[in-house]
């Protein structure tokens, strides 16, 4: 039986600051029949913080949830964690589970599985990623990932008593550096829409039809039906993503929890809906010429109407724009190029925003907008303006007749 005791923290027998719980597990026996007595000591600021630590983990002890007291890992916690909470459905989108999955098996199990949690120290986690970082040249981007993902750990590992708090909220977490990402501008945009469908008419044409007049997420757009659009008024309702279940394509709610309130509402230009009614015509063709169809009601599918593997569409729109003169092409760079095109052209971030599904306008300005030549060009030109003699001279009479009001109206002051 576990129990825990409380006093003040002292070393060589000095009193000092803050209170220690002392644990101990009672008794346990190693494989070899060796008798061990294990004990933990942990120092807290207040007794309180203190008392609340000791429960919890004897009250873990007790139910036998601490198989080895002392002697737990990382790798332990990892693992309790990616069992009990991240594979939980609902906590995170499928996608972002398979991220961290990889992300623990690359980087924080080879660079910490086997440091033992009484052990885990902010000096010992940045020490540990950083010589992970030296040795693969992982970008700074993805450090501040590994991160992320073991502060969640961490952070449940102390609400279940297994941490006495979350040392990774002591790491400082390395600057970003932003790098200049490929946009297109609207008139490559369209010159990529004719060439699509002209070679590819019925795998990307569709798909890129849809991204730059919509925005949405490759996995949106993916999943999305006809039914989910009206071609007359142009509304479509984005409820769906396209995901990957045990290497299968499968239908999952969308990124933000829009899609979980009856779908994200967007509009199609007039344009697009005229393209789309012609495109739903070929593809009925298509679907009485095939020799098995899978009727999934997608815009954009196989020939053989089942969904697209998105990883998969990804890989052709890049290999299609190698070909045809459009280097780094990729569902992402249509996204950033659509958001970058509206706010550019003075498009309210709150729309935009909502269009796009982000979750707040700072994602659409921080990470999605990218600086073009042409608003760079338009700047120059507005300071041109600005520095002319003419505007120059009307900024100078502006400010000498604010100045003579203030003089008039501290005369007006005195003589009152």
């Amino acid at each position: 039986m576990a129990s825990y005791k409380v006093s003040k923290r002292r070393e060589h027998g000095v009193e000092l600051h803050g209170w220690q719980v002392t644990v101990n597990y009672g008794i346990f026996w190693d494989e070899d029949g060796r008798r061990h007595r294990p004990r933990e000591v942990r120092h807290f600021r207040t007794k309180t913080e203190a008392e609340d630590y000791g429960q919890r983990r004897c009250e873990l002890a007790n139910a036998g949830r601490i198989v080895r007291p002392g002697r737990l890992t990382v790798r332990d916690l990892l693992r309790d964690w990616q069992e009990r909470w991240l594979n939980t459905p609902g906590r995170r989108a499928p996608k972002t589970v398979e991220v961290y999955h990889q992300q623990i098996k690359t980087h924080l199990l080879p660079a910490l599985g086997t440091v033992r949690l009484t052990a885990l120290t902010p000096a010992v986690i940045d020490e540990a990623l950083h010589a992970r970082q030296r040795k693969h040249e992982l970008s700074p981007a993805t450090m501040r990932k590994l991160l992320s993902i073991l502060s969640v750990a961490c952070r449940w590992g102390a609400r279940q008593g297994l941490l006495a708090r979350n040392p990774v909220e002591d790491v400082d977490p390395p600057p970003l550096i932003r790098r200049k990402r490929l946009v297109l501008s609207p008139a490559q945009l369209l010159s990529l829409r004719d060439v699509s469908q002209e070679h590819s008419p019925d795998a990307l044409y569709p798909f890129v039809l849809l991204a730059i007049a919509l925005g949405l997420r490759r996995e949106e757009i993916l999943a999305l039906r006809w039914r989910d659009v009206d071609l007359e008024t142009g509304g479509v309702q984005v409820r769906r993503a396209i995901v990957m279940d045990d290497g299968e394509p499968s239908v999952a709610p969308t990124k933000t929890r829009a899609g979980e309130r009856g779908g994200r509402p967007v509009v199609l230009p007039v344009s697009t809906r005229a393209a789309l009614k012609a495109y739903r015509t070929r593809q009925r063709e298509q679907r009485l010429a095939a020799e098995s169809w899978d009727d999934h009601d997608l815009i954009c599918c196989r020939p053989n109407g089942r969904p697209h593997v998105p990883n998969t569409m990804s890989s052709q729109l890049r290999r299609f724009g190698a070909r045809h003169g459009f280097p780094g092409l990729g569902p992402h760079v249509l996204r950033r190029s659509w958001v970058t095109m509206l706010r550019s052209a003075g498009v309210d971030a709150l729309l935009v925003s909502g269009a796009a599904g982000h979750a707040s306008i700072r994602t659409t300005d921080d990470i999605y907008v990218e600086v073009t030549d042409a608003a760079r060009e338009r700047l120059a030109d507005d300071v041109e303006r600005l520095l002319s003699s003419d505007s120059a001279e009307r900024c100078q009479q502006s400010a000498n007749i604010e100045g003579a009001d203030g003089d008039d109206a501290g005369e007006s002051a005195g003589k009152k």
